[in-house]
């Protein structure tokens, strides 16, 4: 509640995306990585006027996560990344494989990925927030 109130003083954000999709996400460092960044929330906008029926707010909640969980690794390994648009640099490429193998959970002994739907699904949401970002 806390995370959605300060989020509302945003004027920018798309009110659909603010009451369907923020109410719903669980208030952690995530969600609020999400919620603040813009291409995030400009990629929730994008997915939740494509998919219009009722159960695809939990989807676009869900890979709104997954982009803040990819976008916190980044930071990790990068610290001077600001927000996700900067982050899709191409010289932070490479940190993008490395943070989806931190995400995904790469086991480099058995070269197998622990969560392999996570690795798949980020490169689909990943090419999306670059065209996002190109028309930007």
């Amino acid at each position: 509640m806390g995370q959605n109130f300060l989020i509302k003083s945003s004027k920018k954000t798309d009110p659909r995306l603010k009451e369907e999709v923020f109410s719903r996400m669980r208030a952690d460092k995530i969600s609020l990585e999400a919620k603040q960044d813009f291409l995030i929330c400009a990629f929730g906008s994008r997915y939740l006027k494509i998919h219009r029926e009722k159960h695809f707010v939990n989807v676009t909640s869900r890979k709104m996560r997954e982009l803040a969980r990819i976008l916190v690794e980044v930071k990790k390994i990068e610290p001077d990344v600001r927000n996700l648009f900067e982050a899709l640099k191409p010289k932070y490429n490479d940190h993008f494989v490395e943070a989806a193998k931190a995400v995904a959970k790469y086991d480099n002994n058995k070269n197998l990925f622990l969560c392999p739907t996570f690795a798949l699904n980020i490169s689909t949401s990943l090419k999306q927030c670059y065209d996002i970002a190109l028309h930007i």
